[in-house]
């Protein structure tokens, strides 16, 4: 239904109308949509710009945030318990595995072959000394004979066959994941645009559409290249390319995020005025943070790549509301009990989230390998990261009467 004009001139807005247009209530929906995570990274842009001193131990020591209790403490609290959450809406709905067997059975089935593969074959290397410094060792001194660089890898793959195959495996698997983020965070960004959107009765035409989304599908863009960045410059760290090559590559990525900013943001404005004017109301803030959150996201990264975290929690952040909405709206009829649900789900996300996450490379669960316990984690995050950015984009479907009728049942019809 398209929003016209009644007989006094004025445009009546389109589209539903709800008494309660939120999650839980306004203040809490911005704040976890973009509103904490805008406040939280102009802040460190601020300082970082006042006082750029207070950020050199994070440039001289690229692991220091590692070694930082409040980083292990919020992501156990935020960043793992949001892919429990993934789990949890996949797998808690019965006939989900009957709906969805590739996201339920065959993915994740495929994901741990091809990491148990990885380990395995790392595994049995590493007891015929082939490692990781076997294999830097052997380019080095490859190198240092005059080989090409693409000379000397040929050369140790052929001398290290079982760790090279179970690294390329897990490289790979990095690399899908890589890819796989980029349009994950920002599809979700988007779909926090469109929902918010939605409760406030703004109905959107395609081109409206298109504007907006022009700078989420940008910034997919710039983070792959954020990544392909970084990997340049490693590569050139072990003089697998030139000093030359990493900084055209670095100078392609910054020009392409400069161009992303100063064409798309212009865009999205276009796009939400479009909405707004047709609509007859002012889009609500909660709508158009995410899209702003976006922005910074990427802004800060390029200016202090140490605070990836900060993206990770902020996505996190934006996650989380809906699982715990749906629990809400799922047990609204069980009184007072209901408004405990999704706190005890919180919880139980929570410690899922610390005993797949945390809980192996704490108790070095996997040393009997020859494997340090922080690369099997690494290599479990990857499967867990591929496999909940597969089954959310097969779960996530507000087209699904089931989907919208566990997200937005607790929404009240305005009476006209």
């Amino acid at each position: 239904m398209v929003g016209g004009e009644n007989k006094g001139g004025r445009k009546r807005p389109s589209g539903p109308r709800f008494e309660n247009p939120q999650l839980f209530n306004p203040l809490v929906d911005g704040i976890l949509v973009g509103g904490l995570s805008l406040l939280v990274i102009v802040g460190l842009l601020l300082v970082g710009e006042l006082w750029p001193s207070v950020f050199d131990v994070f440039r001289s020591r690229p692991g220091f945030l590692d070694e930082l209790t409040w980083v292990f403490v919020l992501t156990t609290l935020i960043n793992g318990s949001h892919f429990m959450g993934s789990y949890w809406m996949l797998y808690s709905t019965r006939g989900q595995v009957k709906r969805y067997p590739w996201a339920t059975i065959y993915v994740p089935a495929i994901l741990v072959s091809l990491a148990v593969l990885s380990v395995v074959l790392m595994a049995i290397g590493a007891r015929m000394g082939q490692d990781e410094l076997s294999f830097a060792a052997g380019m080095e001194a490859q190198l240092k004979n005059q080989a090409t660089p693409i000379g000397a890898l040929l050369e140790s793959c052929q001398q290290l066959p079982l760790f090279v195959a179970g690294r390329v495996i897990y490289m790979l698997m990095f690399f899908v994941s890589i890819i796989y983020l980029a349009w994950h965070y920002n599809g979700q960004g988007w779909g926090m645009t469109a929902s918010f959107c939605y409760l406030a009765g703004i109905q959107m035409r395609d081109t409206d559409r298109k504007l907006i989304r022009s700078g989420y599908r940008a910034m997919t863009a710039v983070h792959v290249g954020y990544w392909a960045m970084r990997a340049a410059q490693a590569a050139a760290n072990r003089r697998f390319i030139s000093e030359w090559m990493a900084e055209s590559v670095t100078v392609l990525v910054v020009t392409l995020l400069v161009l992303a900013l100063a064409i798309t943001i212009p865009l999205g404005i276009q796009g939400f005025r479009r909405a707004a004017r047709r609509s007859g109301q002012s889009i609500p803030l909660r709508a158009i943070l995410p899209w702003m959150a976006i922005y910074f996201w990427y802004l800060l990264i390029f200016v202090h790549p140490y605070f990836f975290i900060v993206l990770q929690l902020s996505h996190a952040l934006q996650y989380l509301s809906f699982p715990l909405r749906v629990e809400a709206n799922r047990h609204a009829d069980k009184g007072k009990v209901a408004a405990i649900r999704p706190f005890a789900l919180y919880l139980g996300l929570v410690a899922a989230g610390f005993i797949v996450f945390d809980l192996p490379p704490v108790l070095q669960m996997m040393q009997f390998l020859n494997i340090e316990p922080f690369k099997v984690a690494a290599l479990l995050a990857t499967v867990i990261n591929i496999h909940h950015y597969f089954a959310d984009g097969v779960i996530w479907k507000i087209s699904n009467p089931d989907v919208r009728r566990d997200v937005f049942s607790h929404l009240r019809p305005l009476e006209s």
